[in-house]
């Protein structure tokens, strides 16, 4: 192949490069989690160990926290889908946060 051609073949490539972590999640699959009777077990059946668990000691809640990130060369974006469990283990709230970050 001639270099002419393949040097700005390379460099197209290298730019649209990007590496996925996690999975995202559909909101079809959120849906199938309803507060109030959800349980932790539930959870991590269906998607997997939560890559973060916060603990938080103020009122003993449990957060489940499922990240899903798109890293190209110059921009990050991302997921974080949250299951907020209480003492009891039953799912209490659900909520997705996003992001987005540039290199630069």
């Amino acid at each position: 192949m001639n270099t002419r051609v393949l040097i700005p073949v390379i460099l197209a490539l290298l730019t649209a490069c990007s590496v996925t972590m996690g999975r995202k999640i559909d909101p079809s699959e959120l849906d199938q989690f309803k507060t109030g009777t959800a349980t932790m077990a539930q959870v991590s059946e269906k998607l997997g160990q939560p890559k973060t668990i916060f603990k938080d000691s103020t009122d003993n809640s449990t957060d489940y926290q499922y990240h899903f990130i798109v890293a190209g060369m110059q921009t990050a974006t991302g997921e974080t889908y949250h299951f907020v469990f209480g003492p009891d283990g039953i799912l209490i709230k659900k909520f997705v946060t996003q992001f987005e970050q540039r290199k630069g």
